[in-house]
């Protein structure tokens, strides 16, 4: 029975980091030596590659070996600046949270690994058995050493599908993107002790992985060289990206296609949509800043569509003069959405993170759900309702955009307590029976 993905994140070819060559041929060496490993499935996940040959040079590599891989394409759109680059072109978190999604469509856990990572299989067999116990946590956490060093880097991660933790977005890369993330599970934040303890009981040290080395020798035992590199390198890609797409339209020109707000709350499809958006080849933000880039004023023209985050903080005055938008409300009937906002406490309760939801937590999420869709509706919004198939269809036609959502949300299982306690609560603030079963509320 197949327990996991493993799931390598394959990104561009970035001398001077790396050593010219030495990427491609690590893969080859990866492709053709490496032992199968019980009861997973190995995937690729091709990063926003800026340049067309090595895009070709990696495809060719993956099909000759018959590897399983999936694209997600560069956005040739994008401000060929540093800081640009580094979030939006690069843009690694998201690549991490794309390989997690898609591997969970497959097994129940996906190991999201570096391009050049491998394991032995005495490695994989301790974290396997891990995955099996009946009793496990919805992480785990396993320690690499970089090929030529003893020393220990950041763990990479394997991810439960019950887990909910996902790496930040917003997040540049080389800014603590992954530790941002290993913090939040219990991991140390004392310099270079992450991979030795961990407080909590969300994931567990296990195993280990071999990071293979593709720079030259020293950068595999000196961080500030390595860092130095690392720095030139995305230098360089930005170079390369003005060099290969000189047409760009200006930063402040509009896209020709109008750019799409997904402004319900979370626990309405987000993260389906998100997916749906990277599937048809479009580019899509899936985080919270872009709540404040809307009250600022200063949405990025550089993806197709924005979605999560507090929208109840949105300023509708900001968001109305938004020009060549289309502005959705995402959502789903009343009772099921509570439903939903319970079971996220209680799961993270349980691990934890927050105490469990009580009857007042209730309250103010319908209040917060009432006074955002009250708000929004003024601005004449297309209603999406996550838990209608037809609807679907209808917000594919209403974009123009053919969208095929990854999957229909299902309608949760509502436990005694929990339907007990909404029930409780709608009822004593006397809301009608008729609206809880109600896309939006406005009264």
């Amino acid at each position: 029975m197949l327990k996991a993905t493993i799931w390598r994140i394959l990104g561009n070819d970035m001398p001077p980091r790396d050593k010219p060559g030495k990427r491609l041929a690590v893969l080859a060496d990866m492709l053709n030596k490496e032992p199968e490993y019980p009861e997973a499935q190995k995937w690729f996940l091709l990063n926003r590659i800026v340049d067309p040959e090595w895009h070709t040079a990696l495809c060719k590599l993956l099909n000759n070996s018959g590897a399983r891989y999936v694209n997600v394409p560069f956005n040739s759109l994008l401000r060929p600046d540093y800081e640009t680059i580094r979030l939006q072109g690069i843009n690694i978190n998201a690549a991490r949270n794309e390989a997690i999604y898609f591997g969970h469509a497959i097994a129940p856990w996906s190991v999201i690994l570096d391009g050049d990572c491998t394991f032995t299989k005495g490695n994989w067999d301790l974290i396997l058995k891990e995955m099996q116990a009946t009793e496990h946590t919805p992480y785990l956490s396993i320690p690499h050493v970089r090929e030529g060093s003893s020393n220990q880097g950041e763990p990479m991660l394997a991810f439960h599908s019950s887990s909910t933790e996902r790496f930040d977005e917003s997040i540049p890369f080389g800014d603590c993107d992954k530790l941002n993330l290993l913090w939040r599970l219990g991991h140390s934040k004392t310099p270079g002790e992450a991979a030795k303890f961990v407080e909590g009981s969300q994931t567990k040290l296990v195993g280990e992985v071999t990071h293979r080395s593709t720079g030259v020798e020293d950068t595999e035992t000196n961080l500030q060289q390595r860092e130095r590199l690392r720095r030139a390198s995305i230098r360089a890609l930005c170079d390369k990206v003005k060099n290969l797409y000189p047409k760009r339209p200006p930063a402040i020109a509009a896209s020709t296609r109008p750019q799409v707000l997904f402004c319900g709350l979370n626990k309405t499809g987000t993260t389906s949509l998100h997916q749906a958006f990277l599937s048809a080849g479009l580019t899509a933000y899936h985080g919270k800043q872009w709540i404040s880039w809307v009250n600022q004023e200063k949405l990025p023209v550089e993806y197709d569509m924005y979605c999560d985050g507090a929208t109840e903080c949105l300023s509708m005055t900001r968001l109305s003069r938004i020009k060549h938008c289309h502005i959705i409300l995402n959502t789903r009937p009343l009772f099921s959405w509570l439903v939903s906002r319970c079971k996220l406490a209680r799961a993270g309760h349980k691990r934890g993170r927050w105490p469990d939801f009580t009857r007042e937590d209730i309250w103010k999420w319908y209040l917060t759900r009432v006074r955002l869709h009250k708000r929004l509706l003024r601005l004449d919004p297309f209603i999406f309702n996550i838990e209608d198939k037809s609807s679907h269809s209808k917000l594919a036609e209403h974009l123009g955009i053919p969208l095929k959502l990854p999957h229909t949300n299902k309608r949760d299982t509502v436990t005694d307590d929990i339907t007990e306690a909404i029930t409780s609560v709608l009822s004593k603030h006397k809301i009608p029976k008729e609206s809880w079963n109600t896309l939006h509320d406005a009264f």
